[in-house]
């Protein structure tokens, strides 16, 4: 934990110091179509049960260009036949520009990693609730499209996720693919 605040204390502090480019910060607040269409993950457990839920997570990220990098914030919420799982996370991500992201670059391929981890609570329909903690790793192909002007942009992306949670009763594990798309701000 505390290196992972030291590279991106260290990214803020040392790129904050140079010049300006136009779309050098930037702003994800909301995943607005995994909300509104849901994720479905798929037990790793031989369990023949598909849960399916929504993730709100707001990214604060610095721009450099080839790549980005910043701090995220995500809660996620999961449901199935038998419970419901919530979960509050942290963490950061790096992301690849395969173009330049800069004023005038309509679009910007990528490619991106994140991990985040935090308190996973899940609530079932018969007896007590469990918290715990969660890791969740995320691997993102996609492009980031600039239609009106060089600061709002929608990206779609392809989306896999690895969620382990370290539970009481032994360890579980979700993976699954999406197909997602996000609004972004930079300034």
């Amino acid at each position: 934990m505390k290196y992972l605040v030291f590279v991106f204390a260290s990214v803020f502090i040392f790129s904050a110091q140079a010049e300006s480019s136009g779309r050098d910060w930037s702003v994800n607040p909301i995943s607005i179509f995994s909300i509104i269409l849901g994720d479905t993950y798929k037990p790793d457990t031989g369990s023949s049960e598909t849960r399916t839920g929504q993730t709100l997570s707001v990214e604060f990220g610095r721009n450099m260009g080839a790549f980005e990098v910043g701090p995220i914030l995500s809660y996620s919420y999961f449901k199935d036949d038998s419970d419901k799982d919530t979960t509050t996370l942290f963490g950061g991500y790096f992301r690849f520009n395969f173009v330049e992201n800069a004023p005038g670059t309509m679009l910007v391929p990528f490619a991106r990693v994140s991990y985040v981890f935090g308190d996973y609570k899940n609530e079932p329909n018969v007896g007590s609730s469990t918290t715990t903690k969660a890791n969740i790793l995320r691997l993102r192909a996609g492009a980031t499209w600039f239609p009106v002007n060089d600061y709002v942009a929608i990206e779609g992306f392809a989306e896999y996720s690895d969620r382990q949670y370290k539970i009481d009763t032994g360890d579980y594990k979700y993976d699954g693919t999406t197909l997602n798309g996000a609004f972004a701000v930079y300034f």
